[in-house]
């Protein structure tokens, strides 16, 4: 493949442990844009902490990792948790928290012009002004819940697989991240 361009995620010597056990030695890895990775090994060897540490959402015992400059990378957790006091619809905004609040705060127009235009860069850039309408269109397509139930939760009101299914892929497609890293083991 031709590169063309900086590299969206590279991560240089990473190293994780847990006690005496060594999850990750070393690891070096350079993601391009187009570029897509898949990431294979038994139960248990470190993939989940690896895609943890990359989104940012653990640290690595050493190494470092770097993220192009406005990369927005979206993290799809095995076990995906619902809070039961939202709706379907602002539980797959919440996955997109960053960009509602960057539409709340333009929108409010509160700040100086700058700082207006530097949301409104970053809002048009997420594809931001139509993430309503992408949240509908991807709702319909995956058959997820209506969007206005409240108190959903896997095993009410909607079968487990079914919940841990749609919703996720549904917030992975609508919330317009860079990239998304999963932690799933099902495959797409």
């Amino acid at each position: 493949m031709n590169v063309t361009g900086p590299a969206l995620l590279t991560a240089n010597d990473l190293a994780l442990a847990y006690g005496h056990q060594r999850l990750l030695e070393a690891v070096t890895l350079l993601v391009a844009p187009g570029e897509k990775v898949g990431l294979l090994g038994r139960n248990g060897c470190g993939k989940t902490s690896l895609l943890r540490i990359l989104a940012g959402h653990q640290r690595a015992d050493a190494g470092e990792v770097a993220r192009r400059r406005g990369l927005r990378i979206g993290y799809l957790p095995q076990e995906f948790e619902l809070q039961g006091s939202l709706t379907v619809r602002q539980n797959i905004e919440a996955g997109a928290a960053d960009l509602m609040e960057w539409l709340r705060r333009y929108e409010s127009g509160h700040g100086t012009d700058a700082e207006l235009a530097v949301l409104l860069n970053q809002i048009d850039g997420a594809d931001g002004w139509k993430l309503q309408a992408r949240i509908k269109a991807t709702a319909s397509a995956l058959a997820a819940p209506p969007l206005d139930i409240r108190g959903l939760r896997a095993g009410v009101g909607i079968p487990p697989r079914s919940c841990r299914r749609s919703l996720p892929l549904h917030t992975k497609a609508s919330t317009g991240a860079s990239q998304f890293l999963e932690g799933s083991p099902w495959m797409e």
